[in-house]
């Protein structure tokens, strides 16, 4: 999918080349701030032109392992390789990564134009070819024609569009985005993760992406690495990482989930599959793979359970129960079950039904 131009294509990331991105290679990065261990020995690969999306709350080293790539901080320990050379000698301005912050860190007493094209002549660029290449991009991010408008009159969204282009405008090889849609409302935040995913195909550029929104990670990423506590706890496809969890805590991290000990599942599901293996201690179920009808042609368990609330949430009801022995779960009842929820009133006695191919075993985290 190469991003078409008016006139001469410039070389690298913009003209659109399937290898513009840089491979990475993370390995035993650790650092700590006193007692506090920030990152915990990390390992993190990523394939050239690939985008990583990295997933967790607060304080669990996301935003940490961002800084040390990019060179703001320095690891106490471990390695980060760039197309093979090691770059941790390398200070933040000789690495050539580009970056977007949260606050987007633009220049308010520079137009837009002035704020993009900082980059290029900060590298002494020939002024015909900072002009051509800012309004290129420009035009990429669509703000064609903004070039001379203050930053203090661009709207939120143009203010991220702003920043995307000036850490693109020089062609880096890795891109660093840190929660850079934080600041938006819903609807313009949706619509700019479509459009960053769309840029991403056009060029190509290594990406990681922090953030603390699952739903952004899954709509952007190639591959989601879910961290706490200073660990990447997995790494993988999003539709991998949601529908095989290796853990509890990825689990409830990401999506509803409705986890119960073996035991407990055992007692509460009848015709429920074998565990895969001896160590997989508990069961988990997305809360949207619970069925008011059994499967047609398809093995399922099933429940009863009581109701204790259902709440209209738009797209789907939220479902409050109880098992036979006495644990609370929360499914989601999608709206081809809608025709059934006017039955499920309080105290009310439910028999659902989830297919065996929509049960997953974990582990016990540690």
């Amino acid at each position: 999918m190469a991003l078409a131009f008016n006139g001469a294509r410039p070389s690298g990331a913009l003209a659109g080349h399937a290898d513009t991105g840089a491979d990475i290679d993370i390995s035993g990065l650790t650092k700590t701030y006193g007692d506090f261990t920030a990152l915990r020995n990390v390992d993190l690969s990523m394939r050239p032109g690939e985008f990583v999306a990295v997933l967790g709350s607060s304080g669990s080293g996301k935003s940490t392992l961002l800084m040390a790539l990019a060179g703001f901080i320095q690891p106490d320990s471990g390695s980060i390789r760039v197309r093979g050379r090691e770059v941790l000698g390398d200070p933040a301005n000789r690495r050539g990564f580009g970056v977007v912050f949260q606050n987007y860190a633009l220049f308010p007493h520079m137009t837009v134009f002035e704020n993009v094209s900082f980059p290029l002549r900060l590298r002494k660029i020939a002024r015909s070819e900072v002009a051509r290449r800012t309004e290129q991009v420009l035009e990429t991010v669509k703000l064609g024609g903004y070039g001379d408008r203050p930053i203090a009159a661009l709207s939120g969204g143009q203010r991220q569009r702003v920043a995307l282009a000036r850490a693109i405008v020089y062609e880096p090889q890795v891109l660093l985005m840190d929660e850079p849609l934080s600041a938006l409302d819903k609807s313009l935040r949706e619509e700019m993760q479509i459009e960053i995913r769309e840029l991403h195909e056009k060029l190509h550029i290594t990406t990681l992406y922090v953030t603390h929104d699952q739903r952004e990670a899954l709509t952007m990423a190639d591959r989601i690495a879910v961290m706490s506590k200073g660990e990447i706890m997995q790494i993988d496809t999003p539709e991998r990482i949601y529908r095989e969890p290796s853990s509890e805590f990825v689990a409830r991290f990401l999506g509803e989930a409705v986890v119960f000990s073996r035991g407990d599942a055992g007692r509460a599901f009848s015709n429920l599959p074998p565990a895969p293996a001896a160590n997989l201690d508990l069961v988990m179920i997305r809360g949207e793979d619970f069925r008011l009808e059994p499967a047609a042609r398809e093995p399922c368990s099933q429940t009863t359970a009581t109701v204790a609330a259902v709440v209209f949430q738009g797209d789907s009801w939220l479902a409050r129960l109880t098992t036979a022995g006495g644990l609370p779960f929360d499914v989601r009842i999608q709206r081809a079950d809608s025709r059934r929820v006017a039955s499920l009133t309080g105290g009310a006695e439910v028999t659902l039904y989830v297919r065996h191919e929509d049960i997953h075993f974990l582990r016990v985290d540690p």
